[in-house]
């Protein structure tokens, strides 16, 4: 039987496989397009999702989450902004930061994850057995995100 950390490293590496084929699928012209001009890009989406992957990696490596406050999250999100401002970086740096992620993950001790953490952006606390799964969470949520934008320019196509 699978461990906990081999299902959630399994499951994580199948959203991040589907995030970069709804990607990879899209028109050029359509991944930075922001429906209304409003909302986030396609683009957008996944470099949250290579940024969460980051700090994911870091925190099952570290057990714990990085001292990222507030402000902080923006300069975050700004030099992943400029160190992949093209698509084929983005997915490269995704990719690696998915791997990491998925081996941090792997790496997780299972006699550890009804051990409990504060989230630095709630302040709730959480099991790690929970904790393992939220990038594979993130990038779910962030593939309908991108989902719904292929059908705002006309791809009703599923793209399993």
């Amino acid at each position: 039987m699978a461990s906990v950390p081999e299902i959630a490293a399994m499951a994580t590496q199948q959203a991040a496989d589907k995030l970069v084929k709804n990607f990879e699928i899209m028109p050029a012209d359509k991944q930075q397009w922001k429906p209304l001009d409003l909302g986030r890009s396609a683009f957008d989406q996944i470099l949250e999702c290579l940024v969460i992957n980051q700090v994911g990696a870091q925190t099952f490596r570290d057990r714990a989450f990085p001292n990222i406050q507030g402000d902080q999250w923006g300069q975050v999100f700004g030099k992943a902004a400029a160190e992949n401002d093209t698509p084929e970086k983005l997915i490269a740096s995704f990719k690696q930061a998915t791997a990491d992620l998925v081996a941090a993950a792997k790496a997780f001790p299972e006699d550890q994850l009804d051990n409990t953490i504060v989230l630095p952006f709630d302040g709730s606390t959480r099991c790690w057995s929970e904790v393992i799964f939220f990038a594979y969470w993130n990038m779910t949520y962030h593939e309908g995100q991108i989902n719904y934008i292929q059908t705002l320019y006309g791809d009703k196509e599923y793209h399993a």
